[in-house]
């Protein structure tokens, strides 16, 4: 009976949008295995026999599932594609149609049919797991004689075995899948041996027994039509070929290529291997396991024949007789070999296990086997591998047969291997996840299998601010086309809430890049509730985000990669971290050094003359094209899009000399000489693009440097790197030129808004007939030769620049009017980008006669894709959950955890333990990089400068906060004394000028100190507690007068705040505890940044903008106070000194300190500003009645006098005149106050003005500073990267090469052994020890060892140890190596 999951289908195309990252390395990924192989998979049957949880990790292209067992609840553990509603179904029927939506080009069926030899011989490859021995052999045997390839595997908990029968004479067409190497010929001799020598500084990476071919060489040109010739390795810069004296004599140039080799093995049946294995070790340290643990199963799959079931969990008697039938199969072995007892107890415990990140690791293994098989590439496990992972038993409690008995649920063959109380510890666990690309759902499908955070305290976060795109769903295997647009993290979090239902409100996902940006989303509680972290991120600067994130908060990280068929994992307790790259670290506090102890080498840059001038490889010319894809569609339109949004763009612009005149001609071609209005336009612009850029621009080089130039000293101009170009000659007719023409005139298009074309019937129309104008080089101008030359600037005019300015239209013309830049994307197959950048590239190759690449190299390059394949993938995240059950189980010694790399192309894997953090010292106290200074309290800096003098003796001579210098020795006395008496908190935001974030609990300081003999020494941060609350104890705080905003940091030292003004006491704060900052870095992590700071308020509905609360005094503030206090006096000395309302109603309190935020300065002063005026008025009103008195006749009337006392007239107009005097004074007393206010107000703005002046002298400054620091981080960058290669350079590196690339391992090229299927002359053997005689003669000079019972005599092949007797020294007995 067949099943049909999907359409069964050939692929005759590659989907370069699901498979863009594989081209390059296999059959699921393009990138990986390149279009042989994947078109090679296409056509490949493969039949997988066994669907539990290691049968359902191998996926490849066309499958067949065959599995007649039924579905059981253990089979959960790690069968994530079955279902609690499939147990007591046939697991392949419950299976086939959720592998289905994995990949529409996959073929996936099931057949119920017996597995028959006719049945068989359909397949190219069958893949036998959870099938007793006997099965094995009865497959095996019809597979080897009919050719088929053949992988079997089984796992027994934390065990687990491979192995490959690929047939007679399997050819491995490519063994490494690394490119081929090439290089550049200085020279070649005519002799025997020729000798080829390499250019100055390039070492050619070739090895003994490689085959080169050659190209371009003058002198000896029958070399470039010979066959491969076979090569020996000289020395690094050198090698010898055949005979070359009937070639002629050298002249120049040349380039050699490495021509991989196929290779042919011969695999032996399982029978056969059974009795004769041959391994390949998965760890050293443990080489002596695997033919003891491969007698082992062999003893369990006779147990099972006998009993019908597999050993129970932690059963002795039934391992004690497993122990039994392992010695009984030993001692009928021709080569019997030492069992450990314990070691095969421990798989007889282990027997029923089934652990799922075990199954991802042998499951990628196997996958990629499955891959080899077909395509012939990579070479294969020759021919068992067994692994095993015995570190990850728990050792914090006792594993008992109780402890490991089944309970009926999904998680049984998890507790059969590590236990229930453990188990019980993996569900509480809270883990975070960064991360939700291809290791990020590999991660995610092991912790649902294992239940990870499902108990009642466990949780899951998960972070990824991606979306999901086609491409992503060849190895995420997550998602599926449905998802494509959508959040990583959403989806992810669903499929695995559909994989294991307990995981049900226990995920939270979040769409937030983990940066100092979002440390309030990821605050203190929520890193301090968190028990690990596991990265699965593409991106170093956030890796080391995260890394110093749980260095700080003392948390395990977990880190991974992959690189093509290349993963590593990396541990960190208190930081367990697992990174990618070739190179594997374990980091654990107090014990290894950080993640950023140590780094990658950056990158090598091609220089700027070799780019734009003097290009050898398709590399430089890619590279080139690129940036003329930027520099023509994507930089000037968005020129032009600032200089119409922007008045003073054109300002700025002219600001920058050195590019001011590119930008200005860029904004005149976009708007007025090349603006196009029609699609024949932008051709025509592009055919004139295509003659500057291949036939003006290389006459030009030819003019200044013609094909026979020589140098000052006689060379030929024109040769080593430089090679001589060639003027194009347009061709409608050649396919590469036409090409050019329509990425670019459509690219073109696409910034103008105008519609496209893609006929090149139409495109050869158009430039039929095209005139352009005769080239004429232009005498004079200056070509950049190398990279140490300072590049050439192109001088500006300033009246043609002024001109150009001039003919710009106006922006109001254009209103509405936007260019269209064109933002690379390498994954649209269908907007000309990687077209363009191909037809560039490969036209600039063929100036420079440089072999052209094609579409998917091109790609591969300009896109910087970083090859992945799932089977890496997949095994590398399996190695990360296998080191996370050790975090879980609290194991803290460096020899607990593995360093691991794994190159599954070789294959190779090795494991090591963690390097030792290095220890420093001041006085007598040694410190590590884990170690810091802890300090309570928001104290003054003359205290902690006082702390460090008297509990350490420490001088502090330089204290920073980030970037911010809060104390140097060498500050001018008058600043040091006003900083020293600041609290720290008050010192970092008057330096800093920042605000004060709410979410941050405490402060990181950098110090540099002088130890008591005066001497500078390194010492640890400083972590500054200055919280609210330290140690329980609540601080007091300074309040606004006004709205009881708080305003200053808290202060355990000063005194409490004023009052408010209500009258009542400062406000205290209690909502805050002492703990770390979550902005604070961790330098000694790698990094720093800004310190942190918290802004009290208990009342959110009083906290205004924050960014606005600052604490150290404005202007304004300034001034206001000096207002208030100038109307406090005049109040005093008019009422008596009592308090008086103002002319606005507000009660002026002569005892107020004038403490006032902004805000209410600001209101205070408004205020002031308005009764100010409303004297004036009443001044110049009683002033006006003065004036009017004195000037007015006398009345006509009567006058009285004092003698007409009978009305009592004289009392009342006496009574008038005295009214009136106190008036006039009073009028004087208010002018008199005015004029004093006036003039308080004049020198306050006189203040103000020379406030601001300084503030910009300091502005200008800082940012003069900026600039500097800068020029000095680049300058120290460089000598920095200068100085790790000058470490690097080993000379014996370059005198002794050492290499493993074969089964023996070589010196400069001479085997040092030889193996029974490996034949090698005794003389190659002799000179190999000769070599590594002189090796170790020369280590030892150097180290001034001196060997006192021995002599070592290097002499080439005939090297030799001579004894010497001290008491008989005339006798001395030599061997010869």
């Amino acid at each position: 009976m067949l099943i049909e999951g999907v359409q069964q289908t050939t692929i005759s195309a590659i989907d370069e949008g699901l498979y863009s990252r594989q081209l390059c390395v296999l059959a699921t990924v393009i990138y990986v295995l390149g279009h042989k192989a994947m078109l090679a998979m296409s056509v490949s049957n493969v039949l997988i026999v066994g669907l539990k949880g290691l049968g359902i990790e191998i996926g490849v292209k066309s499958v067949t599932l065959h599995d007649n067992g039924l579905a059981e609840i253990a089979d959960l553990s790690s069968q994530y594609y079955l279902q609690a509603s499939d147990i007591g179904k046939p697991r392949a029927h419950a299976s086939v149609s959720r592998l289905a939506e994995l990949n529409s080009y996959v073929s996936v069926s099931v057949i119920d049919r017996e597995l028959t030899e006719q049945e068989i011989g359909k397949y190219q490859v069958v893949v036998m797991t959870e099938a007793s021995l006997a099965e094995k052999l009865r497959v095996n045997e019809i597979t080897h004689k009919r050719g088929i390839k053949f992988i079997a595997a089984e796992m027994r908990g934390l065990f687990g075995a491979v192995f490959n029968d690929f047939g007679n004479e399997f050819v491995v067409l490519d063994q490494t899948g690394e490119d081929p190497v090439h290089g550049m010929i200085a020279g070649i001799s005519a002799e025997e041996k020729g000798l080829v020598t390499c250019m100055e500084d390039h070492r050619h990476g070739l090895e003994d027994g490689d085959y080169v071919t050659f190209r371009e060489v003058e002198g000896m040109e029958a070399l470039n039509s010979s066959p491969p010739q076979k090569i020996s390795v000289i020395g690094p810069y050198a090698f010898n070929i055949g005979d070359t004296r009937s070639l002629g004599i050298y002249r120049k140039g040349g380039i050699f290529t490495q021509v991989k080799q196929p290779k042919t093995l011969n695999f032996k049946s399982l029978k056969d291997s059974l009795e004769n294995p041959e391994f390949v070790i998965s760890d050293f340290a443990k080489f002596d396991r695997p033919a003891q643990l491969l007698i082992g199963m062999q003893a369990l799959d006779i147990f099972r024949s006998i009993h019908g079931f597999l050993p129970l969990p932690r059963n002795e008697n039934h391992a004690i007789e497993v122990v039994k039938l392992c010695n009984d199969i030993n001692s009928r072995k021709s080569s019997p070999v030492d069992i450990d007892e314990n070691l095969v107890k421990e798989l007889a415990y282990q027997a029923r296990g089934d652990l799922p990140p075990m199954a991802a690791v042998l499951g990628g293994l196997i996958a990629q086997e499955v891959l080899k098989a077909c395509s012939g590439k990579f070479h294969p496990v020759l021919q068992h591998f067994i692994f095993d992972s015995l570190e990850c038993l728990p050792t914090s409690m006792s594993l008992t047969e109780r402890d490991c008995e089944p309970l009926g649920t999904r998680y049984d063959g998890i507790i059969a291997v590590l236990g229930r109380e453990f188990f019980t510890r993996l569900t509480n666990a809270r883990q975070f996840l960064v991360g939700a690309g291809a290791i990020g759902c590999e991660m995610l499908k092991n912790w649902a299998m294992l239940g990870l955070g499902s108990g009642s305290d466990g949780f899951i976060y998960l972070t990824d601010m991606d979306t999901i795109e086609k491409s992503n769903l060849n190895r995420q295997f997550l998602f599926r086309p449905k998802d494509v647009g959508k959040l990583k993290s959403e989806c992810a979090a669903a499929a695995v809430q559909s994989m294991n239902p307990d995981l049900k409100g226990k995920i939270e996902s979040f769409a937030d890049r983990l940066g100092p940006e979002t440390e309030d989303v990821f605050g203190d509680d929520f890193w301090e509730s968190l028990t690990g972290v596991t990265n699965a991120l593409d991106n170093v600067d956030a890796r080391k985000h995260v890394d110093r994130r749980c260095v700080y908060y003392g948390k395990p990280l977990l880190e991974s990669g992959t690189l093509g068929t290349k993963g590593n994992t990396q541990v960190s307790l208190f930081n367990i971290a697992v990174y990618s790259e070739i190179s594997v670290k374990v980091v654990l506090p107090n014990l290894t050094e950080s993640y950023s102890s140590s780094s990658d080498p950056p990158e090598k840059s091609i220089p700027l003359c070799t780019l734009k001038n003097f290009p050898n490889q398709i590399e430089h010319t890619i590279q080139w094209a690129r940036e003329k894809f930027n520099s023509l569609f994507k930089t000037p339109a968005e020129h032009v899009n600032l200089y119409l949004s922007q008045e003073n763009y054109i300002s700025s612009v002219l600001k920058e000399p050195g590019t001011a005149k590119e930008i200005v001609e860029g904004l005149h071609s976009s708007l007025v000489a090349d603006r196009p209005v029609s699609f024949e336009q932008c051709v025509l612009w592009a055919r004139f693009r295509f003659e500057e850029f291949y036939a003006n621009d290389i006459a030009q080089m030819l003019y200044n440097f013609p094909v026979d130039a020589v140098t000052s000293s006689g060379t030929p101009f024109w040769s080593g790197p430089k090679r001589a170009p060639t003027v194009l000659k347009f061709d409608a007719q050649d396919p590469s030129h036409l090409d050019y023409i329509i990425a670019a005139a459509n690219l073109r298009a696409f910034n103008f808004g105008v519609k496209g074309e893609r006929d090149p019937i139409y495109f050869k129309a158009v430039l039929q007939g095209v005139s352009l104008p005769k080239f004429a080089p232009k005498s004079g101008m200056k070509i950049q030769l190398d990279e140490n030359e300072n590049a050439i600037m192109e001088s500006t005019d300033a009246a043609e620049l002024e001109d150009l300015i001039k003919s710009l239209p106006n922006q109001k013309t254009l209103a509405g009017f936007k260019l269209h830049p064109c933002e690379f994307e390498k994954d649209d197959d269908t907007n000309f980008h990687i077209d363009f950048i191909t037809a560039a590239s490969n036209l600039r190759a063929t100036n420079y006669s440089i072999a052209n690449a094609d579409r998917h190299k091109t790609k591969f390059i300009a896109g910087k894709i970083i090859p992945a394949i799932a089977t890496t993938t997949a095994l590398v995240a399996g190695l990360v959950c296998l080191e996370l059950c050790k975090i879980i189980d609290g194991k803290s010694k460096i020899d607990d955890y593995k360093n691991g790399f794994v190159n599954l192309a070789l294959p190779l894997f090795g494991f090591s333990e963690p390097i030792a953090c290095p220890k420093f010292k001041y006085h007598e106290t040694e410190w590590t990089l884990w170690d810091r200074f802890d300090v309570h309290g928001n104290l003054t800096l003359k205290q902690l400068i006082d702390k460090f003098r008297n509990d350490h003796e420490l001088e502090i001579t330089m204290l920073s906060s980030g970037v911010s210098m809060l104390y140097s020795f060498i500050m001018p006395e008058a600043k040091k004394k006003e900083r020293l008496n600041m609290t720290m908190l008050d010192l970092i935001e008057s330096v800093s000028k920042k605000p004060v974030p709410a979410y941050a609990k405490a402060l990181v300081l950098e110090v540099c100190v002088n130890d008591r003999e005066g001497k500078d020494v390194e010492v640890p941060y400083v972590l500054l507690n200055a919280r609210g609350f330290v140690n329980g104890t609540a601080m007091s705080a300074a309040v606004c007068d006004e709205c009881g905003s708080i305003l200053r940091a808290p202060s355990g030292v000063t005194s409490p705040a004023p009052p408010n003004a209500s009258g009542a006491p400062g406000i205290s704060n209690s909502s805050h505890s002492s703990s770390m900052s979550s902005t604070s870095s961790f330098a000694a992590a790698g990094g720093s940044t800004s310190a942190s700071f918290v802004l009290l308020n208990d009342d959110p509905a009083k906290s205004l903008d924050k960014d606005k609360h600052t604490y150290a005094r404005s202007a304004r503030l300034r001034t206001t106070g000096r207002l208030m206090a100038l109307v406090d006096a005049v109040s005093a000395e008019t009422h008596g000194g009592s308090g008086a309302s103002n002319s606005s109603g507000d009660r002026t309190d002569s005892s107020s300190n004038g403490c006032l935020c902004v805000e209410c300065a600001s209101e205070v002063q408004v205020r002031l500003e308005t009764a100010l005026g409303e004297a004036r008025r009443e001044r110049e009103a009683y002033a006006e009645y003065l004036a009017g008195l004195q000037m007015s006749p006398k009345a006509s009337g009567p006058v009285l006098t004092s003698d007409d006392g009978a009305g009592g007239g004289s009392a009342e107009v006496q009574a008038l005149q005295e009214q009136l005097a106190e008036l006039v004074a009073e009028s004087t007393r208010v002018a008199t106050a005015v004029s004093a206010a006036e003039a308080a107000l004049s020198q306050l703005a006189a203040e103000e003005r020379e406030y601001w002046q300084h503030v910009n002298a300091l502005q200008m400054r800082e940012q003069d500073l900026a600039a500097h620091a800068q020029s000095l981080h680049y300058a120290h960058a460089n000598v920095t990267a200068q100085l790790a290669r000058l470490e690097s350079t080993n000379v014996l590196n370059d005198a002794f090469r050492i290499w493993h690339h074969t089964p023996i391992a070589s010196i400069n090229g001479f085997r040092l052994g030889r193996l029974p299927g490996v034949a090698v002359e005794w003389t190659e053997i002799n000179a190999a020890l000769g070599q590594a005689l002189l090796l170790v003669d020369i280590l030892a000079t150097k180290s001034n060892c001196t060997f006192k019972s021995y002599k070592l005599v290097p002499m080439g092949s005939f090297s030799r140890i001579e004894k010497i007797d001290a008491e008989k020294p005339e006798d001395k007995t030599a061997y010869e190596l």
